[in-house]
């Protein structure tokens, strides 16, 4: 036993202590043990092993995932078994062709159970399938070095061959790990809050929806919930990755993996375990990184069909080379290589895109992205915000725009809708101090009247104005009429039935949407974009933006038209929108984007999802998928370009077994140094720097900065119309 020391405040701790329930905990529970007099929380030395254990991952995997995950485990353990019995012939041979012609006879039944996987699949493609594929080639490659008694360099090919595809698959198992570890982990036990207000700690595993969890400084969220209690800073990369933490305090949504960098909070549990965003995002994960890569179809295809012509060229390699010549021939298969080093690539570069934020759901998608050359936007909630800006305020009966304001978000203080947030918005950027309201009626589309003490007021649309008996002025109508038509919308405000002014709200352009016009353009892309609005709307949208080519008064089913006809038309399409509202045209195009965010990735429909809810990344992400292109280009090459070179030299320079082996050992090392290259490297690949300082200083994402800026800089600019 041994004790860790924390600084407690006596008092505090004699007041808990005194309202702990003496009866013992539920099974698999325990409550803190404190000694009030030495100010100590014991702990024992089985507890501190605990604490230095690793960690689960966030969930179990899916049966799937398990089905492949042992897979992986019985190839490890077959080829550690081939290792041995490699290893075991070549000593035996070797001993048999130095010393003592014997020792072959021990060497030869090992390399004939090795052989024989080999001999019955090339039987199978012969007879059964009547074609003529890999496996003929390498059954005649065997039988052709157990023929020509070519038994040390048939071990030592079998070995090696081996010992490749055990380097590879470890580390590819490596890299799925690190795959899903970009996303956290969660601990082993937590603390939760009883009905009696005590804190009783538990296995992670019994956690369930209801029950209120404590997390403090330097844990994880161990479960998706809302915060009940207290307030913390917390660092949500892991889910979004987005470098600056967040405030959150009571009513606010926290999420599983997530860390808390300081403060302390107590969460109502809504969804634990693989039932949380970060277990749906790691079951999504895993699912991804077991897809083939196209290379890795191409190679095993393009080496279907080699084996003919292989065959042949062996054959003639007979009396220039002899038999040695013809075995190299036959173990120079220009697709091995690809077919290892192309899962590799692919695992490699989803980690780099994960580490950023952006989940890759479809195991196709980085590769179609880098075939792209049509960007589709939908345009309300990817172009533009959800919540508009104020571009206006008007104002009557000796009024200032500050009053109007100050009386809508009075109004407005307790809404949620997009409307209100804006108003709440232009009124905090103003520093308007609000009055506290007494009563409310809400008419659910209309508007809402509220008491303010001695003053009523009225804030909705024209309709609920004039319902209630107040006259819009005509002036103000045709404001009205043409500020619609550009896609504006008006809140109305009145005060003790007199109509006080009205609120000219606009759709906000998100600040990143400029800058990504440009670098989209910068690559020769085509953008579009679809939009349900009126012509004028997303006309005018469309000039702001410089983007020649956009549909307006699209209904949702007649996107997924759209985007079928463009790609009629030779376009090969990436549509960004919305994952769940926009399914059917996400699923139509070639490779779709969601903004929706982390919360909903198991219900969204798109291939790629950004993590963190905004456009800034889709660049990152085009050049990822470029990387990858550029990196499978290398794992062709170190493939192709070696074992063309051998069997060129079989025919000019009378190579053998040997040296053509030596040569493609030699493209084996280049091709899985080339796939890791992501991972060593990443920043060469694509990975972002780190964050500016700018946004170091304010603790919030920038865009957020930016977007509120372009809030005050538009309410400083309201316009003011006077109506007698």
């Amino acid at each position: 036993m041994f004790d860790l020391t924390l600084s407690v405040c006596r008092d505090a701790v004699l007041h808990a202590l005194g309202r702990l329930d003496p009866e013992s905990p539920a099974p698999g529970c325990r409550r803190a043990g404190v000694d009030p007099a030495a100010g100590r929380i014991p702990l024992s030395a089985g507890d501190a092993q605990a604490i230095d254990e690793p960690r689960p991952d966030a969930g179990p995997p899916s049966p799937a995932a398990e089905a492949f995950l042992l897979a992986l485990d019985q190839e490890d353990a077959r080829l550690n078994r081939d290792l041995a019995l490699s290893a075991a012939a070549l000593g035996f041979t070797t001993v048999g062709a130095l010393v003592s012609p014997a020792a072959i006879l021990l060497g030869l039944p090992i390399l004939v159970v090795q052989a024989v996987p080999y001999l019955r699949e090339g039987y199978r493609s012969l007879v059964e399938r009547r074609t003529i594929d890999g496996a003929v080639r390498d059954a005649a490659a065997v039988a052709g070095f157990l023929a020509t008694g070519l038994l040390s360099m048939a071990a030592l090919a079998e070995g090696a061959y081996a010992l490749t595809k055990k380097i590879v698959l470890r580390t590819r198992r490596r890299s799925e790990d690190a795959l899903t570890a970009a996303y956290g982990e969660l601990p082993r036990t937590v603390w939760t809050v009883t009905p009696q207000g005590e804190e009783v700690e538990i296995p992670f595993e019994q956690l369930r929806p209801s029950h209120q969890v404590v997390v403090s400084a330097g844990q994880r969220v161990p479960a998706d919930g809302h915060v009940v209690q207290g307030m913390a800073t917390i660092d949500r990369r892991s889910l979004t990755g987005e470098s600056q933490p967040v405030e959150s305090g009571v009513g606010d949504a926290v999420f599983a993996s997530t860390l808390v960098v300081s403060g302390r909070i107590v969460l109502r549990v809504e969804t634990s375990g693989e039932d949380t965003t970060m277990g749906q995002i790691v079951q999504v994960l895993r699912a991804t990184s077991h897809y083939p890569s196209s290379v890795e179809l191409w190679s095993k295809r393009f080496s279907d069909r080699l084996a003919l012509p292989t065959l042949a060229v062996s054959a003639a390699a007979m009396p220039l080379a002899g038999a040695s010549g013809t075995l190299a021939v036959l173990i120079s298969d220009p697709t091995w290589n690809a077919r290892l080093t192309g899962p590799l690539s692919v695992l490699n570069y989803l980690r780099l895109a994960t580490r950023q934020g952006i989940l890759i759901k479809d195991g196709r998608a980085l590769e179609l992205l880098s075939k792209v050359d049509t960007v589709v936007f939908d345009k309300t909630g990817t172009l533009t915000l959800e919540q508009p800006e104020i571009s206006r305020v008007h104002v009557c009966h000796g009024l200032d725009e500050d009053q109007v304001l100050r009386y809508a978000a009075s109004a407005e203080a307790r809404q949620q809708h997009p409307i209100a947030r804006a108003i709440l918005q232009a009124a905090e950027a103003r520093g308007l101090d609000l009055r506290e309201r007494r009563d409310a009626h809400y008419e659910e589309g209309f508007g809402i009247l509220v008491d303010l003490g001695d003053e009523r007021v009225q804030v909705g649309s024209a309709r609920y104005v004039e319902a209630e008996g107040i006259r819009v002025p005509d002036q103000w109508r045709a404001l009205l009429a043409a500020g619609q038509q550009q896609g504006h919308s008006y809140v109305f405000v009145a005060v003790n039935g007199r109509l006080a002014g009205m609120i000219e709200l606009r759709p906000a352009i998100r600040p990143e949407v400029h800058r990504l016009v440009r670098q989209l353009k910068a690559r020769n892309l085509t953008l579009c974009i679809l939009s349900g609005d009126h012509e004028q709307v997303t006309a005018a949208l469309a000039g702001q933006l410089g983007i020649a080519q956009y549909f307006a008064e699209v209904l949702p089913a007649g996107k997924a038209e759209i985007v079928e006809r463009l790609q009629a038309g030779g376009a090969s399409v990436c549509f960004v929108g919305d994952g769940i509202n926009d399914a059917i045209a996400l699923k139509t195009a070639h490779v779709s984007v969601s903004l929706h965010g982390a919360s909903t990735v198991a219900a969204d429909a798109a291939s790629v999802v950004m993590m963190d809810g905004n456009l800034e990344k889709l660049p990152r992400l085009l050049e990822i998928a470029d990387g990858l292109k550029a990196n499978q280009k290398i794992d062709l090459l170190a493939s192709i370009l070696p074992s063309t070179l051998a069997i060129a030299g079989v025919f000019t320079l009378q190579f053998g077994v040997l040296p053509v082996f030596l040569i493609t050992m030699a493209g084996d090392a280049v091709g899985i140094t080339n796939a890791m290259l992501p991972r060593v490297l990443p920043h060469t690949a694509g990975e972002a720097a780190p964050p500016p300082p700018d946004s170091a200083r304010t603790g919030r994402p920038v865009a957020q900065q930016e977007a509120d800026a372009s809030g005050r800089s538009e309410v400083t600019r309201a316009h003011r119309t006077e109506v007698s």
